[in-house]
């Protein structure tokens, strides 16, 4: 009876000391579950992602938005540059705790992140499933102070392998998040391309023109003063074809951002160097007006004179709204002549 009695009591105790462990064991898994997400900033499976919203104290935000084709928009009108949004949505995949803050910085990067650091929000449909602050970089500038909302726990961020700095990636200028496309269209999209040149390129030899489509053999090319159908020419198909073809993806190098609109106006006054209407098949007209740009600070001919011009890029107002940066490199290509297109007398 005894033995059965002791056995009994061990048996107790060791159920005891299962279900302590247990509770302890749980506690400790539900305590470091609970901590887990204060630094944890990944968003692993980015395709999920639908929404993501900047914002900073300037104050300035912007909202992109995936459709349901997969195209990214801001703020529901343009749609985003596709490598500025392909790095964002690395970044977020990528990104994960580097090291504590030390305890004697912490106050002064908590206090920073709330005056001056940048909120991210990022939705999966309508639900936030990451919320969390960017600010500035460690002494190092390996990485980058972050902090998840809701916590009072900054945290040295990066991706592991790059050596730099994250804040970049979370800007809020709408321009610098835009698609620089000016034209993407194939061939068989464009009804005609129109060219006028100013005064300058006309002087060394330029003809304005227009040139047509008229089906899917056929040419035509006239300058652009004269009526739409007098003194048409027929244009040489395998010229007019190639020449087509340099309107897909033709892109400005940057939209300005940083000039005064007083600026600005001034130089919109000016006779443009040239002038671009691409017309497609559905009627719709893309535009762009190119003006001249000041050279950079002792910038130099090859006889050691002072240049008059950029030499490498041009001012240029797209559609009559946006102000961007073009260069030479990328439009020389399509700044044609009438004559350019004319048949080979051998056919």
């Amino acid at each position: 009876m005894k033995n059965k009695q002791t056995l009994t009591l061990s048996l107790i105790i060791f159920l005891l000391f299962i279900m302590g462990y247990l509770v302890i064991f749980n506690d400790k898994k539900s305590s470091i579950n609970q901590r887990k997400p204060i630094h944890n900033f990944q968003v692993s499976d980015t395709s999920s992602i639908t929404r993501i919203v900047i914002s900073d104290k300037s104050p300035s935000s912007v909202k992109l938005t995936k459709n349901t084709n997969n195209q990214w928009k801001i703020n529901n009108t343009h749609n985003v540059r596709k490598n500025a949004v392909d790095i964002l949505l690395s970044t977020l995949a990528s990104m994960e705790m580097k090291s504590f803050v030390p305890k004697a910085a912490e106050q002064n990067v908590l206090k920073k992140l709330s005056t001056s650091g940048t909120q991210v929000k990022v939705y999966k449909k309508n639900r936030l499933i990451k919320h969390f602050y960017v600010g500035g970089e460690p002494q190092d500038l390996l990485g980058t102070y972050m902090m998840i909302h809701g916590s009072s726990k900054p945290f040295v961020v990066h991706i592991p392998g790059f050596n730099g700095f994250l804040s970049s990636r979370f800007f809020t200028d709408e321009l610098l998040w835009k698609n620089r496309t000016f034209c993407n269209l194939s061939p068989n999209k464009i009804q005609s391309i129109e060219i006028n040149y100013g005064n300058d390129l006309s002087q060394k030899g330029y003809d304005s023109f227009k040139i047509h489509k008229i089906d899917s053999k056929n040419y035509m090319i006239k300058k652009t003063e004269e009526k739409e159908n007098y003194t048409r020419k027929p244009a040489d198909f395998s010229k007019s074809e190639i020449y087509f073809s340099l309107f897909k993806n033709l892109q400005v190098e940057a939209f300005v951002n940083d000039m005064s609109q007083q600026k600005v106006d001034s130089i919109l006054k000016k006779e443009p160097v040239f002038e671009i209407t691409i017309t497609d098949i559905n009627k719709n007209i893309n535009t762009l007006k190119a003006f001249y740009k000041k050279p950079k600070k002792n910038q130099t001919d090859n006889n050691g004179l002072p240049l008059k011009n950029d030499v490498d890029r041009l001012f240029a107002l797209v559609n009559n709204s946006d102000f961007a940066i073009i260069q030479y490199y990328v439009f020389n290509n399509i700044l044609k002549s009438k004559s350019d297109f004319y048949k080979s007398r051998r056919e």
